[in-house]
């Protein structure tokens, strides 16, 4: 995915450096005509792009869709969503390849996307499957990774399901934190699939014999 930034040279204070450690932004920016009717996920991709912008001192940037979805914190629809509004207003201009898919998601109706679970793959939080895991190590390389096994709402609900239930696991039999897997381990070996026996704690019994 190519995107180009037309009216960057505005953004740039310094066109004479090699590198740009910070780029100019006017303080009535949210007010500029481009900007008066965004929503939040449309203004912050355009920041977050002239970040990228910045960091190559150029006006054009090139990355695969994974990545700059991941590296912008926005879900998949979010994305679509937000790159089409800026193309839109011409703010940027927009090149994909057949992988990329952008324009494909963004312009389909919603009677389209549920008939095509396949490509509506990011209408959920990633991020939520994270903090529902025990051990916050391991998160970049585990979220990546997720962004390419969640094909469906069932998938997502699923590894969703699994971090909760292996916290479930950890808290019940008082793992000690070396022992619990780093939530890219976790992810890797298809961990959500695993099944645990549930440990009858004191607290249990008492419940049992409350039901009796």
């Amino acid at each position: 995915m190519k995107i180009t930034i037309p009216n960057f040279k505005k953004f740039n204070p310094r066109n004479d450096l090699k590198s740009m450690p910070w780029f100019r932004l006017q303080n009535n920016f949210y007010d500029l005509e481009d900007f008066y009717d965004a929503d939040a996920n449309t203004t912050w991709l355009f920041i977050f792009l002239l970040c990228q912008c910045a960091q190559k001192v150029s006006d054009t940037i090139e990355f695969g869709e994974d990545y700059l979805i991941f590296k912008s914190k926005l879900n998949k629809n979010q994305f679509n969503n937000a790159l089409k509004s800026l193309s839109d207003k011409r703010l940027i201009l927009l090149e994909t390849n057949a992988s990329d898919r952008v324009c494909a998601d963004s312009c389909l109706t919603n009677e389209h996307n549920e008939q095509n679970e396949h490509v509506n793959t990011y209408d959920f939080d990633i991020y939520l499957i994270y903090d529902a895991y025990p051990k916050k190590q391991g998160k970049a390389p585990g979220i990546k990774k997720l962004t390419s096994i969640v094909k469906s709402q069932k998938d997502f609900d699923e590894i969703l399901q699994g971090a909760k239930n292996y916290k479930d696991h950890v808290i019940r039999n008082e793992i000690q934190e070396k022992y619990i897997k780093q939530f890219s381990t976790w992810v890797n070996q298809e961990c959500w699939n695993d099944e645990f026996e549930k440990k009858v704690t004191e607290k249990d019994v008492l419940k049992m014999l409350e039901e009796l």
